[in-house]
């Protein structure tokens, strides 16, 4: 099964930038945790759901760049520099 598993991310990985196949491969870890807690029922605990936030969090950062807070601010700016 694993053998199958690396031979379609290998050829899936074809298609797909290097960045966005980064960012799919950083969420191998997120989805383990869903699949476990749902398919065989484990005990979701506070530090997998820390985890997983962490994980969202730097993907969210480092695809944006924060760049939807800056955008506000410099209409502020703009608003403020016209009154």
């Amino acid at each position: 099964s694993t053998t199958v598993a690396f031979l379609l991310q290998t050829v899936c990985q074809k298609d797909v930038s290097e960045t966005k196949s980064a960012i799919i491969l950083s969420l191998e870890s997120v989805f383990g945790t869903i699949l476990s807690v749902i398919i065989l029922h484990e005990v979701l605990t506070i530090r997998m759901v820390i985890g997983c936030l962490v994980i969202f969090c730097a993907i969210i950062i480092s695809e944006t760049k924060l760049s939807f807070l800056k955008k506000d601010k410099l209409k502020e700016e703009k608003t403020n520099s016209m009154n």
